[in-house]
């Protein structure tokens, strides 16, 4: 019962003309204390007794008059005045302390009724109702809502929810990054006006579920490749629930869509795709060199047992000489697809770098009209490099 309820309430016992006030307000569930004019009470309900923890009217009575123990002060100044002012009631909000020390929080109507007839009723009256479960309901609502409001923001998602009309209520901090739109820019903004959804590949519109539908499904998934459009033109890869509001009596009260950014899960899947795919590529080089490398030995042997014939050298040992050094360039070639199919880490050895170059360039060069010609620092050092990987650097 509120203020205006206790005002009401007390006209109805007015009208009903009751006579014994005190006991019928003994079986009230509101609280209730009967003073006379000198400030000493005169009864009390039961309500009244658990409200202060009194164990009787006369400790009640101590305890009311004795402004050390409880602050009567706010009441009694709202009486004075009402006197003053010529007004017979009051009524108000105040918190005190009970008989064991607990903390009250009630509201009060004071009066002082003139009814003729019922001389039983002289003497002011004051009802109060015990707001204790109210403000405990309060406190726990408030930690609740503070509570809930920590969690959105610390939410890495995005959540926007919104009316029956589609217009956006409320944003959270990542719906904020999201989307590009702050919350006060967001709000009472039509929701597809600030999530513009389309589909990653075909660039068409991505249309979300009406209200009715929502109410029937209760919740819709997004489509796969959906793409949120941000407010500065660039799209992210995105995935989310598109879920119904309802209110305790199951009336739809809008909806609650769920954001999540997942460009660069997207991103990490196709590094992962790509490796597996240099991986697999790579075992298949390493297999195909070592196949190369075995017909290249074939060919080896058998052009260093037609170099050691010596008819066979004085009639074509320029062309097996060139053929020798076209099979080390193929098997430095296969040793390159080994290395590749080893993850790419150079094979280093101590070699000579003015004899790479002009090995490779030589053989590069085998055939064309121009000609290479080499200046070489003639305290050149070796260097531990990849001869095979410089090599290709210096025929590219």
């Amino acid at each position: 019962m509120d203020i205006s309820g206790i005002s009401s309430w007390v006209a109805e016992l007015h009208d009903k003309g009751v006579t014994n006030l005190p006991a019928y307000l003994d079986s009230h569930p509101e609280e209730y204390i009967l003073r006379q004019a000198n400030t000493r009470v005169m009864s009390a309900n039961n309500a009244a007794m658990r409200l202060l923890r009194a164990p009787s009217v006369e400790a009640v009575s101590k305890y009311c008059g004795d402004p050390a123990k409880v602050d009567l002060d706010r009441i009694r100044r709202n009486v004075l005045y009402a006197l003053f002012d010529r007004r017979l009631e009051v009524d108000g909000e105040h918190t005190f302390s009970a008989l064991d020390g607990t903390s009250v929080r009630i509201v009060y109507h004071w009066w002082v009724p003139v009814i003729a007839g019922h001389p039983n009723l002289r003497g002011s009256q004051l009802v109060l109702v015990d707001l204790s479960d109210i403000t405990r309901a309060e406190n726990a609502l408030a930690a609740e809502r503070e509570r809930l409001s920590v969690t959105l923001r610390a939410m890495s998602e995005a959540v926007l929810t919104t009316d029956t009309d589609g217009v956006v209520q409320y944003t959270n901090a990542a719906a904020e990054q999201i989307t590009g739109w702050s919350s006060a820019e967001s709000v009472g903004r039509d929701l597809m006006g600030v999530c513009a959804l389309q589909h990653a590949r075909t660039q068409t519109s991505v249309v979300l579920p009406t209200m009715a539908e929502l109410a029937k499904t209760l919740v819709a998934d997004f489509p796969p490749h959906t793409a949120l459009r941000q407010r500065s033109g660039s799209t992210l890869l995105v995935e989310g629930r598109y879920a119904a509001l309802h209110g305790a009596d199951g009336v739809l009260l809008g909806a609650v869509l769920v954001l999540r950014d997942m460009t660069e899960k997207a991103r990490l899947e196709a590094e992962q795709l790509r490796s597996s795919k240099l991986e697999s590529l790579g075992i298949l080089a390493g297999g195909i060199a070592h196949d190369f490398n075995n017909l290249l030995t074939v060919v080896m042997g058998n052009l260093t047992l037609a170099m050691l014939d010596t008819q066979v050298m004085s009639a074509a040992g320029r062309w097996l000489r060139e053929s020798e050094r076209g099979v080390l360039r193929a098997r430095d070639l296969t040793q390159q697809l080994l290395t590749f199919a080893k993850g790419g880490d150079p094979v280093r050895t101590a070699v000579s770098l003015a004899d790479v170059v002009r090995e490779t360039a030589e053989f590069a060069m085998h055939g064309a009209k121009a000609r290479c010609v080499f200046e070489f620092a003639p305290d050149l050092w070796p260097a531990e490099v990849d001869k095979v990987q410089i090599g290709q650097v210096v025929q590219n």
